[in-house]
């Protein structure tokens, strides 16, 4: 019935108005020819997996605690990096690198492994667009990766030491009383701390990033290309201005008296970030324009990429939400101690922990040697404690680490950690690590605890004998 209702209203419009039927028949045409060369362009059905790439790994990210700065900068920075090139050289490498580290997320578990293969998802994806991903997207993602700030903070400590012993020295030159106590300088009396906390150390990744944007930039609007050997110089030009930056901060933070919490060692921290290291990247990317590489406008088209590799990729990343554990982790148990004066009991982490009125140790389980280890700063702050005064020491020929914890309406507690297995000590990460791939026993970390510095290096002694 309606149907031949709508019939006749189309014949009646045809026979009284036949310029208007005219109009409308060519409109329907045009929009027919619209929506099917829509469909026939790639890149809208790439800008969807995408969109279904970030949905998938969502889950995963929220696991994990969500994005850091340094990942949310590569999403906002990597247009920046993309071009015209149609040449796709990394075509293959990059959807075979994808697929492995994803197929080892679901081994391992670790997180910087599926944070590398859902980026490298994403430039296959955007392989598909007119805008191609280059050697500077790349070198974005690997900055961006949660292993490079873990691999940072691991040696953090050394880098501070470094950056407290040069800055002491130039401080000795006006201040010839100034003392140097660790990560420490102490000058009348007052002490300041090199923290990684520390605007400049915190934003290592930051700066680096703002480096790549730089010459991705100016790269773009000189109409020119990005060789390797510009940028491995200028991430390197990057690593000084960002030391300097922190040597200078610091000098600043003792002239000023300028202690952590107040505003003025905010300022500091922003100031020294801007001028010292953001501008002099801004401008040393303008000045390197000679060593720009010209663009290679008839660069042949090596593989194409389809979208059944993409859409692959797409299913392990979704599948990845489903990882609960670790299918490699390390067999062994937590060691136990012969400390028979104190207290013994487990926690659901297989955390062992002896206490008693004087002391308190902590014996955490081995990590996996790909995994994060069980670093007692992360503890100790997730528990309201503040780090101060760390410094590594020679204890029975052995060196551990120490550190003093400070919280409001507490007393000070002094403690020292360490990695063992029973057989060896070590500060050293590499030294674990290598050693667990070696297949020697299973480090675990010590960390002993005391009200007094006397108790605790004693209890250490014992446990290092």
């Amino acid at each position: 019935m309606i149907y031949r209702f709508v019939r006749q209203l189309a014949l009646v419009l045809c026979v009284n108005h036949p310029g208007l039927c005219i109009k409308l028949a060519n409109t329907m045409e045009t929009m027919r020819h619209l929506w099917l060369k829509a469909l026939k362009i790639s890149h809208y059905k790439a800008y969807m997996l995408i969109g279904l790439l970030i949905l998938a790994a969502t889950p995963v990210f929220a696991n994990y605690g969500g994005l850091s700065l340094e990942q949310i900068l590569f999403f906002v920075t990597l247009p920046l990096t993309l071009g015209n090139n149609r040449a796709r050289r990394y075509t293959e490498f990059t959807f075979v690198a994808s697929a492995l580290f994803l197929g080892l997320f679901y081994l391992t578990h670790v997180y910087s492994i599926f944070y590398m293969g859902f980026t490298l998802s994403i430039l296959l994806a955007l392989m598909l667009t007119p805008k191609q991903p280059g050697l500077l997207s790349y070198v974005l993602a690997g900055i961006s990766t949660p292993a490079f700030q873990y691999l940072f903070q691991v040696f953090s400590f050394s880098i501070r030491l470094f950056l407290t012993r040069l800055a002491g020295k130039v401080l000795a030159l006006i201040f010839p009383a100034i003392e140097l106590a660790g990560n420490s300088l102490v000058m009348d009396g007052v002490s300041f701390t090199v923290a990684p906390e520390c605007m400049g150390l915190n934003m290592l990744s930051a700066a680096l990033i703002v480096a790549i944007s730089s010459l991705a930039y100016m790269a773009r609007r000189f109409n020119k290309r990005i060789g390797i050997f510009l940028c491995i110089l200028f991430l390197l030009a990057t690593l000084l201005l960002v030391i300097g930056g922190n040597i200078s901060r610091i000098i600043l933070t003792v002239l000023f008296r300028a202690m952590p919490g107040t505003i003025i060692h905010e300022i500091i921290g922003l100031l020294v970030f801007s001028i010292n290291i953001c501008l002099p990247l801004v401008m040393l990317a303008v000045y390197m324009r000679p060593l720009y590489s010209e663009k290679r406008h008839e660069a042949p088209v090596i593989k194409q990429v389809t979208f059944r590799k993409v859409f692959f990729l797409f299913l392990l990343v979704a599948g990845s939400a489903l990882v609960r554990q670790n299918h490699v982790h390390s067999q062994a148990g937590t060691p136990s101690l012969h400390l028979p004066d104190m207290q013994q009991s487990i926690t659901k982490d297989g955390v062992v922990k002896y206490s008693n009125n004087h002391a308190l140790v902590y014996v955490k389980p081995p990590a996996f040697f790909l995994g994060a280890d069980h670093h007692p700063f992360i503890c100790w702050r997730g528990s309201g404690y503040q780090i101060a005064n760390e410094n590594m020491v020679q204890i029975n020929h052995h060196e551990v680490f120490t550190f003093e914890l400070h919280k409001e309406g507490e007393p000070v507690l002094y403690s020292c950690w360490w990695y063992t297995n029973g057989l060896q000590h070590t500060c050293s990460q590499f030294t674990w690590r290598m050693a667990a791939i070696k297949g020697d026993a299973a480090f675990s970390v010590i960390n002993v605890s005391a009200p007094s510095r006397e108790a605790c290096l004693t209890i250490t002694k014992q446990l290092l004998n």
